[in-house]
């Protein structure tokens, strides 16, 4: 069996102190991936970190359409960034806990296409920019040990020195969960300017 340690399941003591909004979040994490590792670390031997962060943080803290339901654009950068420390923090405490585990991480990649048209090269910029976003946001900081250079204004308040080192830890495998591409377009009514291409 595959045991993910997070699936859009923040406990609600948590949520009420701030979610993924607050820094403490991503130390209850490590601290919970760390009582896994100990408690079933002798008989679960592969972990997924956290499943389609991406979703949790995008539709669930800035459109309000998924767990936990909140509609507020400031929260993307303290919840994008603390979601890839948390996950961090749990691969760490997940290998101190047990040497001989297989431990990875599940995104939901999709790649960004834009709308054609007149508008296409404001079309192309607002493609990019969910690519940023909903892909680089989160590969990179796992991959890389950064954010995507046009990432870096809304995560910038939530970093802090050595947050980056702990956001790339090595991991045995990425998961994937793929669905379709995301049709992107220029919405100069949005105040991201992004909005889904008829």
């Amino acid at each position: 069996p595959y045991a993910t340690l997070f699936h859009w399941d923040l406990p609600q003591a948590l949520q009420e102190r701030g979610g993924w909004a607050s820094r403490d979040t991503t130390q209850r994490f490590a601290d919970y991936a760390s009582t896994i590792g100990e408690h079933l670390g002798d008989r679960v031997k592969h972990f997924i970190i956290m499943n389609e962060a991406a979703v949790h943080a995008i539709v669930g803290h800035v459109l309000g359409e998924e767990a936990p339901g909140l509609s507020d654009a400031n929260l993307i950068g303290p919840v994008v960034h603390h979601m890839n420390l948390a996950q961090g923090l749990g691969v760490k405490a997940l290998r101190a806990a047990k040497s001989d585990l297989t431990i990875g991480s599940t995104l939901a990649l999709q790649p960004s296409r834009p709308a054609g048209g007149l508008l296409s090269p404001l079309h192309n910029l607002a493609a990019e920019g969910f690519d940023t976003l909903w892909n680089g946001a989160f590969l990179d900081p796992l991959l890389k040990g950064s954010y995507p250079k046009e990432a870096e204004s809304f995560v910038a308040n939530a970093i802090q020195n050595g947050d980056l080192a702990i956001t790339q830890q090595p991991i045995d495998f990425l998961g994937v969960n793929y669905y379709a591409p995301t049709y992107i377009a220029f919405d100069a009514s949005s105040p991201s300017h992004i909005a889904p291409a008829d």
